[in-house]
């Protein structure tokens, strides 16, 4: 069970890392992954019946394609770069 509880935590911080994450502070990103530990606890016990962790690789696959086309599609220059207020 720990085996699966540590693959959940380190699948959804990879899933979050590569769709969701933004710069923020510090103390912000420990809040999150706190939050995010406790969240996984529930994930876990579902994923002893269900293909949680199986779902979190495929979605991890599907976001880093998706993020490595963004990356070559900026460096050609066909999307602008993201704009918004610098976080300190």
């Amino acid at each position: 069970m720990w085996y699966l509880f540590i693959t959940i935590f380190v699948l959804c911080a990879i899933v979050y890392q590569l769709g969701f994450a933004r710069k923020v502070k510090l103390w912000q990103t420990v809040v999150i992954y706190i939050l995010m530990f406790f969240g996984v606890i529930f994930l876990t016990f579902f994923g002893a019946f269900y293909p949680v962790a199986e779902c979190l690789i495929v979605i991890a696959i599907i976001l880093a394609g998706y993020r490595y086309r963004l990356h070559k599609e900026r460096k050609e220059g066909n999307i602008a770069q993201p704009k918004g207020p610098p976080v300190k």
